[in-house]
């Protein structure tokens, strides 16, 4: 008979039961649900409705603590009161020497939670024997000295992002080049919605000739189309008043609490994007292709594993009507049209009223397949590391995976181990630092006019900014941020995140798989927000962490030659790679957790499913 496998501990609770053991601490942890908006809205006199800021308002209405949210967790030791007397004096000299100490030194040295990963703090703060403060008592406590003369920063102040289109061709519903040719090519239209921006880039089977979609003028910025829409009147589009503006669009569905009203955004969002990215491409490119008829595809990613089922047909099906409504022989798309697709929608259904695109051209993918594709195929690929994690950092998710890739001949395979989404991204990190910085402002006994205005200034540009502040600190000037480790925001978002990353991703796969050598791990660190030093620090603790058994080897994305992307940087491309690959006919198979069954004990003989469907080191 088997042994039987011990429970997967979070990495938190295997070092508090590390740290009972050795020290006679009695350790519990406390998973309360927490709310992250706790502000004291009196002094402000501002009531804020949740859809009224970019990317996550509504995320921070209701922070739930549970391993499929990946939100914010409230861990917390208990003080044992009948510590001995040698004891609480060793804890007394450790507090005094760490507060003798740099907030640097402090953060950076944090250690080793347990053996299955290294790089989540194990200090995190203490203070009256507790182990960490929770998002809300972070905001709470008043670690900001403001003046009369603190002022908000002005690259806050003033969106430095407004998205000009190059074009509109949402009148157009054209498909063909005129006169329609007599040989049929395929033409795979890649769309990569994202929370804050979609990418497009459409590819032409037959040369493999790619071309990212430039929905504005200037550099890596103008392929990146904000994820709204305006409704202006009875029809959509990409232009129009703010008044008639809807964003967030993406939220209700990762959320998984949508209605006939949200689809109606989404479908017409999409709708218009097909139009405008397929008239865009027969005005700028039909010469290569004389003489074609050119056969259609749509493919949009999906930001979860293939093996949830009702949230790929969602997207499939949300698809299948904007194509259809694109199609439509009228110069606009109107909310009729829509309304009708989202109605069918919510019931299972897709709407084509003429029913001219079969469901062989309309497909979902996995985001993660699509954006390792292309890196896959390149020659940087190496067969002998086939295990791969990916943390990829967008405006409102961060989206996490690990996956063992088999190559054979014929197709390529992605195993995907465990994957995770979680509402970390830049857009809800600058969100908890407004918060915090508001909530902070309001207890004070400061009068300030100007930067309270400034505050309500900062909001409104929220979501229309190039790039967010490196650290919270550098929000504001004439202000001083006290030395307590346990009330920066950032650091309390840091840690939550490294958190989430090592619980929901790397400890359970580390923990089924212990014979894959993980010093060598190699990891694809991309996204929007990837060049932000709050997740950075993440890679940089576990790579100096004392515990040399996981380290990550960072692996870049390029752009492929085949891929037409002028005036963008090779260090952007990572943005255009998900959109890129899902522009591919054959993105091979894609093998989700549920799929795979587990390692057998060491006294029974591996599953023939799992050595299919798996590789570790010794299978090398």
């Amino acid at each position: 008979m088997s042994a039987k496998r011990p429970t997967i501990k979070s990495a938190m609770q295997l070092a508090m039961e590390a740290a009972a053991k050795k020290k006679g601490m009695s350790l519990a942890t406390d998973d309360k649900a927490e709310e992250f908006n706790n502000r004291n809205s009196d002094r402000l006199g501002i009531i804020r409705k949740a859809s009224q800021t970019i990317a996550g308002r509504e995320f921070n209405r209701k922070i739930v603590n549970d391993e499929q949210s990946g939100k914010f967790d409230n861990l917390q030791i208990k003080k044992d009161r009948n510590l001995s007397k040698e004891t609480r004096n060793y804890k007394s000299r450790k507090k005094n020497s760490v507060n003798t100490r740099s907030k640097i030194d402090r953060f950076e040295d944090s250690g080793v939670v347990d053996a299955y990963h290294p790089g989540v703090d194990k200090k995190l703060s203490r203070s009256n024997g507790r182990i960490t403060k929770t998002v809300s008592e972070a905001i709470q406590g008043l670690d900001i000295v403001f003046t009369k003369e603190t002022r908000i920063s002005k690259e806050l102040l003033v969106p430095d992002f407004s998205f000009q289109m190059a074009f509109d061709y949402s009148s157009s519903n054209r498909d063909q080049i005129s006169p329609v040719g007599e040989i049929d090519t395929d033409v795979i239209m890649g769309i990569d919605w994202g929370t804050a921006y979609t990418k497009v880039v459409i590819q032409e089977l037959g040369s493999r000739k790619a071309f990212a979609v430039k929905f504005g003028s200037t550099g890596i910025e103008g392929y990146l189309l904000p994820s709204q829409i305006y409704k202006n009147g009875n029809t959509y589009g990409l232009t129009g008043s703010e008044f008639n503006l809807k964003n967030n669009l993406k939220l209700p569905i990762l959320n998984r609490d949508y209605d006939v009203n949200d689809l109606s955004y989404i479908i017409a969002f999409l709708a218009v994007v097909i139009r405008n990215a397929r008239e865009w491409f027969l005005i700028n490119h039909s010469s290569i292709f004389n003489n074609a008829r050119l056969a259609w595809s749509y493919h949009v990613g999906v930001p979860a594993v293939r093996s949830d089922i009702e949230l790929g047909a969602l997207f499939q099906n949300i698809l299948h009507s904007a194509a259809s409504i694109s199609l439509n022989n009228v110069e606009s798309i109107f909310h009729s049209d829509v309304l009708r697709a989202a109605n069918l929608v919510k019931h299972g259904s897709w709407f084509d009223e003429n029913r001219v695109l079969d469901e062989y051209y309309i497909s979902a993918f996995p985001e993660i397949s699509a954006q390792l594709h292309g890196y896959v195929s390149s020659n940087k690929w190496d067969d002998s590391l086939p295990k791969v994690m990916i943390i990829d950092i967008g405006g409102g998710t961060v989206d996490a995976a690990i996956i063992n890739v088999t190559k054979n001949s014929s197709e390529v395979r992605y195993n995907c181990l465990k994957s995770h989404v979680f509402n970390f991204g830049a857009e809800i990190l600058h969100l908890k630092r407004q918060d915090w910085i508001e909530a902070s402002f309001a207890r004070s006994k400061i009068e300030n006019p100007t930067l309270l205005k400034e505050i309500e200034l900062m909001r409104k540009a929220s979501g229309k900014l190039l790039k967010i502040p490196s650290c919270v600190t550098h929000y504001l000037s004439q202000a001083t941020f006290s030395g307590n480790l346990e009330n920066n925001v950032d650091i309390v978002f840091d840690r939550s995140y490294a958190m989430s990353l090592s619980v929901n991703v790397i400890a359970p796969v580390r923990k089924i798989d212990p014979k894959t050598d993980w010093s060598k791990l190699k990891v694809l660190f991309c996204g929007g927000a990837s060049n932000n030093e709050v997740y950075q620090h993440y890679i940089g603790r576990v790579n100096s962490s004392d515990n040399r058994s996981l380290r990550f080897n960072l692996s870049t994305l390029e752009a492929p030659e085949s891929l037409d992307i002028v005036g963008v940087k090779s260090c952007d491309y990572h943005r255009l790679s998900v959109a890129f690959g899902l522009s591919f006919q054959d993105l091979g198979e894609f093998v989700g957790p549920d799929e795979i069954p587990p390692i057998s004990s060491e006294n029974e003989q591996t599953s023939s499913a799992w050595n299919v469907e798996y590789i570790s080191k010794d299978l090398v």
